[in-house]
């Protein structure tokens, strides 16, 4: 007979918390029973609170006492990185020493994890997340006053692919404080974006207006590595019960298949997170046993306690040595491509010549973009009642282009995306960024790249040859 583990997944919030309890049996997976709590008025998020949480868990008949905590996307700072491939410890060393540029708190502040989103011979793509490290003491002394045993904590939606089949698609978490979307590619999260708030009014029109607006926008944006692979799927998994024909007609607007996930709502998150205490192995994000924390040898001297002097002693011979290996190395690699090149103009002395004619008649080609035409094609399609504006236009040797500028609002910069793509002489039309006003420079900033269709710039030398 199967020995029965039975898990708690817990789901924090600013204000409520949901918790649900599930039992394991083999490989079926039973909810014994499931709650949300809200937190007393006037209390914080202590030890204090905690013991109040016990009673709570007591008089609800919760018996397991092992927790994995999910904290809400509000909480967590997120960042994507490139990076060269490397092994996971190499990685780690990486994200600790960066993480002073990538966040504005201090690394000591701040407890890191990081996972490999994907990967190629020659580049790593890392998301990268972060969360207070007051926010983790304090969840470490809110659970153990409850009387649990803490396995994990994670964000709020990474167990909530467990609980849906398929590797490529968006999903999307709403509760009553947050909305979160996240992209799985490959049975991995590629980015996890906080939408906003998941109820802005009762007017469910206005609130479709407001999601299909801010999903519009992330889709935009998304760098051209994703847009490859972008799913058509959005798995929904709803804690507030939006009606079903809201995302019926949602799906509708952006042209994608929403499936409202109909399970395990409204506690979906805190089942995700209770399903990852059974399958550890399956947490991406563990900000209690991070990728880049290496554990202290308890004999070892503190580093607090060591002479600076003998630390700034260290930095020098580390930096001398380093000097001395580069320059050893770069001697070699000089010597090398002396001894190359003297073997190439040996190679190439009688080719040298015929070189020199061949660029000297490239020059008489007529091979230039016209740039009048250009301006014309770009000029015409700029919004005829103003409020957009170009500040450059750069043109590189292989037709292609970037145009810069600011605009007044998002709209202006999005009716002229649109016509630059209709414009007969231009393709691969992309939005490159789309920045919001800065503390001083209060419009809009835009880029968009482009490139000249060959059959446009054949036509218009043609209509110059006499």
């Amino acid at each position: 007979m199967l020995r029965r583990k039975t898990f708690l997944g817990l789901s924090l919030g600013e204000h409520f918390l949901t918790i649900a309890e599930i039992a394991f049996k083999g490989k079926k997976i039973h909810i014994q029973r499931s709650a949300s709590w809200e937190y007393p008025p006037g209390t914080k998020f202590s030890a204090l609170l905690g013991e109040q949480f016990k009673n709570f868990l007591h008089q609800q008949g919760f018996s397991a006492r092992r927790v994995t905590v999910g904290a809400p996307a509000s909480w967590i700072l997120v960042r994507e990185k490139k990076t060269p491939c490397a092994d996971i410890s190499t990685l780690s060393k990486l994200v600790r020493l960066e993480s002073e540029k990538d966040f504005t708190l201090p690394v000591e502040n701040l407890c890191l994890d990081f996972l490999v989103a994907s990967k190629t011979d020659s580049e790593c793509r890392l998301l990268v997340l972060a969360i207070s490290a007051e926010k983790i003491k304090q969840i470490r002394e809110f659970i153990q006053a409850a009387g649990l045993r803490i396995t994990a904590v994670v964000p709020s939606v990474s167990g909530l692919n467990l609980l849906a089949e398929g590797n490529d698609r968006f999903i999307l978490y709403l509760n009553a404080e947050e909305m979160v979307l996240c992209l799985q590619i490959a049975g991995q999260f590629q980015f996890l974006r906080r939408v906003g708030l998941s109820l802005l009014t009762e007017d469910r029109e206005r609130w479709l207006e407001y999601l299909s607006s801010h999903f519009q926008r992330l889709l935009l944006l998304l760098p051209e590595y994703w847009k490859k692979r972008i799913p058509q799927e959005v798995i929904v998994f709803d804690d507030c019960g939006v009606e079903k024909s809201i995302w019926e007609n949602l799906g509708k607007k952006l042209g994608l298949n929403l499936k409202p996930a109909s399970d395990c709502q409204p506690f979906s998150s805190a089942v995700g997170s209770g399903l990852l205490g059974y399958y550890p192995e399956k947490i991406p994000i563990n900000f209690l046993s991070p990728k880049n924390f290496t554990p202290q040898n308890k004999n070892a001297v503190s580093v607090k306690k060591l002479s600076p002097l003998l630390w700034s002693v260290a930095a020098v011979v580390i930096i001398l040595t380093l000097g001395w290996y580069f320059l050893y190395q770069e001697e070699k690699s000089i010597q090398q491509l002396r001894e190359n090149l003297q073997t190439l103009e040996q190679q190439t002395a009688g080719t040298r010549k015929i070189k020199d004619q061949m660029e000297s008649l490239q020059r008489w080609q007529k091979n230039q973009p016209h740039l009048l035409d250009l301006l014309r094609e770009i000029t015409l399609c700029f919004p005829p009642d103003g409020g957009i504006w170009a500040t450059s236009l750069a043109i590189q040797a292989n037709q292609k282009g970037v145009l810069t500028g600011k605009a007044e609002e998002e709209a202006k910069v999005l009716q002229l995306l649109t016509r630059l793509k209709s414009a007969s002489g231009l393709t691969q039309v992309n939005l490159l960024y789309l920045r919001g006003p800065g503390s001083q420079n209060q419009k809009l900033q835009y880029a968009i790249s482009f490139t000249l269709k060959p059959d446009w710039i054949l036509e218009k030398r043609a209509e110059t040859v006499p």
